[in-house]
């Protein structure tokens, strides 16, 4: 042993040496190496109490064999700290305190110790131990040299651990950092595109290197097949390694593929360490396991793309030459990028579904237009018929009674004649109107409209002994295609001729309503059922059964929103009064 003068000038020095290294193996190295200047030992041990996991551990050690170190690990048995005196044994066979580690001292050939307690951060939670194969009293010097060491070793471990933990806070909250800024560039990437090919493709690209060495997405699509959506790596060879991979040996459900699995049970799959004996086992033929060989996998991290409580496809994450190996602290990233990118997959579905089903209903209406237009033509030429075969049959009548009737009485049935044919051009004329003005956009006066359509259902409402009134104030005209209002009125007319018995009565009644023109055309018929009403508007539904197309008043409600109006309707047993409000051409003007 050193003089105590010696032995307090070394101390002095190695002080400052401890308490200025950060590293705590360096510190730990030096603490061993003054404990074997400053007392001579067999053995020297530094100890930690381990308070994760209750358990008193050997942080450094010489003179010890591996045997013994490996069975040093001594549970705390509720114990966390020590007392402040040391633990002194001249035989640690006579000390009941250490009989429990009585076999390892025996098997390590120790029989004598002594353990000093040092002030960790301000508690007693690790010791400088000393071993003897020969039993061995401490004078009090060297007793006082042991503790005086402990104390500045336990100011050196204390400041490397607190600096160790400040380098690990920084660490955790840079790579927070940095987590938090791939998060927000690959949410930036996501909602840049509806198109998910494209955005996983650039987030697969962001994780590389930032993430892992390389990146890849599998998405299954809507027959569920599992495709290959993207893929990254710094090296264009490698990528062109992998699409060789992937094109002899395309990615399926039933291949029992890490892959596979974690589509069909949207649990993760973790692989820390990938050995070639792994790959070997999974490789199915010589030629798949050089290709897997080649992409040198070396850790392995799986994670599903879930939305919306359905897996879409899963992200994946591998480790090969850069030598990194992927933590379970990776899964939180990992799954967080994932949940975003089956967002943006969701979304985009979402997306080209509603586009397709306007598409649809695009088409739909076009359809149902273009049958209502052929069905009112239908009805239109059928009306047309009937009001030209009266006036031909009287034609037909009249030239007969002309061949045999005086010179005087022929003249009166020729002027007949001429009348009657008068009144067929002028159907015809209306007719060749109702389609050459439809288009046209002029102004439209109501009473005009409304004489039009009566005389064009004249026979019908004289052969049935309809009783017809009309109210048509002095408005402004509408502006608006002629010919598709008077469409619709007369949808509204010929409606009401269906349903009205007998001598029933029409009235149609026009004029200005709160700056906008109105038309109203009711009935004394049985009017429409509750159940009905809330549905006539709909395409397809009829009362009529074969005689009905169910599209005229949808067609109706159509035009007149076109015009920028509104259609509706009040029933009662009483009758049925349809309203169509439209905007003036003066209220047109000045929007305009």
């Amino acid at each position: 042993m050193a003089g105590d003068s010696e032995s307090l000038h070394l101390l002095l020095q190695a002080s400052a040496t401890l308490l200025a290294k950060p590293d705590l193996h360096a510190v730990l190295d030096r603490i061993l190496t003054l404990s074997r200047d400053l007392i001579h030992a067999d053995a020297y041990a530094v100890w930690r109490l381990d308070e994760s996991s209750d358990t008193w551990r050997v942080l450094a050690s010489r003179g010890l064999s591996d045997a013994y170190l490996e069975m040093s690990s001594i549970p705390a048995t509720g114990i966390t700290e020590l007392s402040d005196e040391p633990i002194v044994a001249a035989d640690v066979a006579a000390l009941p305190l250490l009989e429990h580690r009585l076999r390892g001292y025996t098997a390590e050939g120790i029989r004598a110790l002594v353990a000093l307690p040092m002030r960790i951060q301000g508690r007693n939670v690790g010791t400088i131990t000393f071993y003897f194969r020969e039993r061995r009293e401490l004078q009090p010097s060297e007793l006082q040299l042991a503790e005086l060491l402990a104390n500045l070793a336990a100011s050196g471990i204390s400041s490397a651990e607190l600096y160790e933990e400040q380098v690990r806070l920084r660490e955790q909250a840079e790579a927070q950092r940095r987590r938090a800024t791939f998060l927000a560039q690959a949410s930036a990437a996501l909602g840049a595109s509806l198109d998910f090919n494209l955005t996983l493709q650039r987030v697969a690209e962001l994780a590389v290197p930032e993430v892992a060495d390389w990146c890849a997405a599998y998405v299954t699509n809507e027959e569920g097949i599992v495709e290959r959506t993207a893929v990254a790596h710094r090296d264009p060879a490698k990528i062109a390694l992998a699409m060789e991979f992937h094109t002899k040996y395309p990615p399926s459900l039933s291949s029992g593929s890490a892959i596979a699995n974690v589509i069909e049970t949207g649990e993760p799959q973790f692989f820390p360490e990938v050995t070639p004996e792994m790959l070997r086992q999974r490789a199915l033929d010589p030629e798949r396991l050089r290709l897997v060989m080649a992409l040198n996998m070396r850790s392995v991290l799986v994670v599903p793309m879930s939305a919306r409580d359905r897996v879409l496809g899963a992200l994946v994450f591998v480790m090969a030459e850069s030598g990194r190996v992927l933590l379970p602290a990776d899964m939180e990233l990992a799954e967080a990028l994932a949940a975003r990118a089956a967002a943006a997959i969701d979304n985009s579905r979402l997306f080209h579904l509603v586009e397709q089903e306007l598409e649809q209903r695009a088409r739909t209406e076009a359809a149902l237009v273009k049958t209502e237009r052929l069905a009112t033509a239908g009805r239109l030429a059928a009306t047309i018929a009937h009001e030209i075969n009266n006036p031909l049959e009287a034609v037909t009548n009249l030239i007969y009674l002309a061949r045999s009737a005086p010179a005087r009485q022929a003249r009166r049935y020729l002027e007949m004649v001429e009348e009657e044919l008068s009144r067929i051009a002028h159907i015809t004329k209306m007719t060749l109107g109702f389609y050459r003005e439809s288009g046209a956009l002029v102004p439209v006066g109501l009473a005009d409209l409304v004489a039009e359509v009566l005389s064009l259902y004249q026979a019908k409402l004289h052969a049935k002994g309809i009783q017809v009134q009309t109210h048509i104030e002095r408005a402004q005209p509408i502006l608006g295609s002629r010919g598709e209002l008077r469409q619709v009125l007369a949808n509204l007319v010929a409606n009401a001729l269906d349903v009205l018995p007998a001598g029933g009565a029409l009235d149609i009644s026009a004029g200005e309503a709160g700056g906008s023109v109105q038309l109203q055309v009711s009935d004394n018929g049985p009017g429409i059922p509750p159940d009905n009403l809330n549905r006539i508007f709909e395409p397809f539904f009829t009362t009529k059964a074969e005689l009905g197309t169910g599209l005229g008043l949808w067609v109706s409600r159509q035009i007149v929103e076109k015009h920028g109006g509104t259609i509706a309707v009040e029933s009662s047993p009483k009758g049925t009064c349809f309203t169509i409000t439209l905007p003036s051409a003066s209220q047109l003007s000045r929007a305009s």
